[in-house]
């Protein structure tokens, strides 16, 4: 049986696509290559697959090819035999149209290789694409070399007009210099030597541990986010990982806006000490051994304290001023050109609450309020800035502001399906209302005379 080992090197592609594009090429693979052992990972800089248990070529077959009808008479039955190098003697016998059944010798799978892996290669499609040179090639991003060994030996391939070879180069800073591999298994020895670890899951195992370890010598844990590991590791080709610290002063934030920036635009990890509370320091990836002179550890730092001193403006300003005071505000907030503005559809949401509360016997005063207030979030300076930016934090400004104008925190109950932001139930009904209640008739009405919020 043969082997296969391709590897495509270009610069950074970003963290978030890579599985779909593992998956995609994956199962390109295993329907090109049927009975295949197919094994693809990327790193941020190369995406790699081998294909072992490959036949040395395809198995010889016989086709049965249709010619003209008989009818035709005898020129077109020569002249169909000489275009398809056959006798009189290969003619099959019965039906209507001519018919030969002629051997097919199996292609050699090199020549299927040259043949299918750079239109599979190409053929993959990104979220976002990128033109490089002359501009006649569209990909991910640019491409710098190609590697392709077949059984040991250089298979010649071409990739957006980049030619394949024998050679690649190790990890970006720590081993810059080019390496020459003759199969897989030597490329897996050689790159782990120039710092490059291969296998996207074996990355996130090893820094893993090291954030564990880390996070150990301040008396804490790292928070369980499987989001953050899964970009983890792909910001890296060596799995390393530092810790930082944020200014202690920037704790009295919700927790809410702490975690999200964080996690959504400084890709780092909370660290949490007992009890599970947030404390100021954090995880980031380091696409290094170490970090001997703090550098990478204070620009996270810097970066950090930065953000969290916008979100601490925005949010201070925010309760200077009560969520219903921003009412008005809501008439100069479009919603949908023919459904008015967000003032118009918070009387649509109240009318819904209404109708539920009614269904089922709740209290309307504290739900009423709760629909009332619900979109004020969005004309604040934080609604703007804060949930603007972090696009998951709108419910939780809500609460918290709401939190900030005296209302009953426990007694808000998130809706996910869009037709309120907050429920709040009377303490003496005792209902909750959940996510997945099916609507009455009264306010599905209000949902089928195009009145939606």
């Amino acid at each position: 049986m043969s082997e296969y080992f391709f590897e495509l090197l270009t610069e950074e592609i970003p963290a978030w696509m890579h599985d779909a594009a593992q998956t995609t090429l994956r199962t390109q693979l295993s329907e090109a290559f049927a009975g295949a052992n197919v094994y693809v990972t990327t790193t941020p800089r190369r995406i790699i697959f081998f294909l072992s248990k490959l036949p040395l070529s395809e198995t010889d077959r016989e086709e049965e090819v249709k010619g003209p009808p008989r009818k035709a008479g005898e020129q077109a039955l020569l002249g169909f035999l000489k275009k398809n190098n056959a006798s009189m003697d290969d003619v099959l016998e019965g039906g209507d149209y001519i018919r030969i059944r002629r051997p097919i010798t199996g292609r050699g799978t090199d020549e299927i290789l040259q043949e299918r892996v750079p239109r599979i290669v190409e053929s993959l499609r990104w979220p976002k694409m990128m033109r490089w040179s002359g501009g006649e090639h569209s990909y991910i991003r640019p491409i710098h070399s190609v590697l392709s060994i077949f059984d040991e030996k250089h298979l010649p391939i071409s990739i957006f007009g980049v030619g394949s070879g024998m050679t690649t180069v190790g990890h970006r800073t720590l081993a810059p210099g080019k390496i020459t591999v003759t199969s897989y298994n030597v490329y897996v020895s050689k790159l782990e030597l120039a710092r490059v670890v291969i296998d996207a899951t074996r990355r996130r195992h090893v820094m893993a541990e090291r954030a564990r370890v880390l996070a150990n010598s301040i008396h804490g844990t790292p928070s369980l986010d499987g989001t953050i590991w899964a970009q983890w590791q792909y910001l890296t080709e060596y799995p390393g990982v530092l810790r930082a610290e944020f200014g202690s002063e920037y704790l009295a934030l919700p927790e809410e806006v702490l975690v999200t920036v964080m996690r959504v635009h400084q890709k780092q990890l909370p660290i949490r000490g007992a009890n599970e509370k947030l404390t100021n320091s954090f995880l980031a990836a380091l696409d290094n051994e170490s970090d001997p002179d703090g550098n990478a550890a204070y620009g996270n730092s810097f970066v950090t304290n930065a953000r969290f001193a916008d979100a601490k403006f925005f949010y201070d300003t925010d309760r200077r001023k009560k969520l219903a005071e921003r009412l008005e505000q809501l008439t100069h907030l479009q919603f949908q050109e023919k459904l008015g503005n967000y003032l118009e559809k918070t009387k649509r949401i109240e009318a819904i609450a209404r109708s539920i509360c009614a269904h089922i016997s709740a209290n309307p005063t504290d739900t009423l309020t709760a629909a009332h207030l619900c979109k004020t979030d969005l004309v604040g300076i934080s609604g703007r800035r804060v949930a603007g930016d972090l696009r998951s934090l709108p419910a939780d400004q809500y609460r918290r502001l709401a939190a900030a104008d005296s209302f009953r925190r426990r007694r808000f109950a998130r809706r996910q399906d869009g037709y309120a932001r907050w429920l709040v139930l009377s303490r003496n009904s005792g209902d909750r209302i959940e996510g997945s209640l099916r609507f009455t008739a009264r306010s599905t009405r209000y949902h089928s005379n195009s009145t939606q919020p």
